[in-house]
């Protein structure tokens, strides 16, 4: 049975944002000796980054690139991943991002956007 693209992209979505909510246990520089390792189950998810602070042009733009790399690095049905943050006036104790990236299984020129959404007091992310 072929999935109709909406039920492809909500699958895809669901998937995201699990990937998204899980914390690896061990950090990227820890794994340098073992590069093999680098795309591996062994670094599923994004390092915590309770420390970064969210108000930070700086540390918003790193939050972006783990986002965009975990991404590109354990989502195969994505190319051409990116993120970036959406300013939302009025938006307190949470950040906006949007991924967008290219279906990597379509004959076509099918571009996805993923709206997500971090509450900072969590640091959980949803998938609008």
């Amino acid at each position: 049975m072929r999935l109709s693209l909406a039920q492809y992209k909500r699958n895809i979505a669901r998937d995201l944002e699990v990937l998204l909510n899980t914390r690896v246990a061990i950090l990227a520089e820890e794994l340098a000796p073992y590069p093999a390792c680098r795309d591996s189950i062994v670094n599923f998810g994004l390092a915590d980054f309770a420390k970064l602070c969210l108000t930070s042009s700086e540390e918003r733009k790193e939050i972006c690139d783990r986002l965009t790399a975990a991404i590109a690095r354990h989502e195969p049905r994505l190319t051409q991943v990116r993120a970036h943050l959406v300013d939302e006036t009025g938006m307190v104790n949470r950040l906006s991002f949007a991924i967008s990236a290219q279906l990597r299984a379509l004959e076509d020129d099918d571009r996805v956007r993923f709206d997500v959404m971090l509450e900072s007091s969590s640091l959980h992310y949803s998938i609008r």
